[in-house]
């Protein structure tokens, strides 16, 4: 008797901690609902030869500037993209062979890889993979920004969390996470129901 019931104890506790995170959801884990990485990204444990995804991120509130530099050891990123706010100076991203000025525009920045006026200001091929221009090669690569502002780049490799993506690129974990809530509520909805109609 005392054996069964010992055996039962790893249920029950993963029965409870499967409703917690029923209940506080995936942002409890820090896992984000929507689209998050590219689409079929296999789990960051699964193949080390692949990069994950990767943000760096550089702020500056006066004239000195920052940066923030990278060791990058795979291929080229499948998609790349700058997003922030340059209030002065210039956004610079240096590579083992050369230098490229992201934008020296102040205002709003809302850059991808893909557009085909960034490649022209960058003096890339409208056709060129432009990832592959910002990555030709393994190395230390840094992102500076001269002046004020805040920038976040990031570059989508193909890995993500725990699980990976789906075919829309959400997070597999979180979705996860979401359909326990959603069993657990149908699991009991019918419980108290049938509880209901025996009595």
């Amino acid at each position: 008797m005392r054996e069964s019931a010992m055996k039962s104890y790893p249920s029950a506790i993963g029965l409870v901690l499967l409703a917690l995170l029923a209940i506080f959801g995936p942002g409890s884990l820090g896992l984000r609902d929507g689209q998050t990485a590219p689409p079929y990204s296999k789990p960051d444990w699964l193949d080390s030869s692949i990069a994950s995804t990767a943000v760096l991120h550089v702020t500056s509130g006066g004239n000195e500037g920052a940066a923030e530099s990278l060791a990058w050891d795979y291929v080229a990123p499948l998609r790349v993209s700058l997003a922030g706010r340059l209030d002065e100076g210039s956004v610079i991203w240096r590579t083992p062979e050369r230098e490229f000025i992201l934008t020296d525009q102040p205002g709003e920045l809302d850059l991808d890889a893909r557009d085909i006026p960034f490649k022209r200001a960058l003096n890339v091929s409208p056709f060129a993979n432009m990832p592959q221009a910002l990555f030709p090669s393994r190395g230390e690569y840094s992102l500076v920004l001269t002046g004020s502002g805040d920038v976040t780049m990031r570059m989508e490799g193909g890995r993500w969390g725990w699980l990976g993506t789906d075919h829309r690129g959400r997070d597999v974990a979180a979705l996860f996470i979401r359909g326990i809530r959603v069993s657990l509520i149908v699991g009991i909805a019918a419980t108290i129901i049938a509880m209901l109609l025996g009595v």
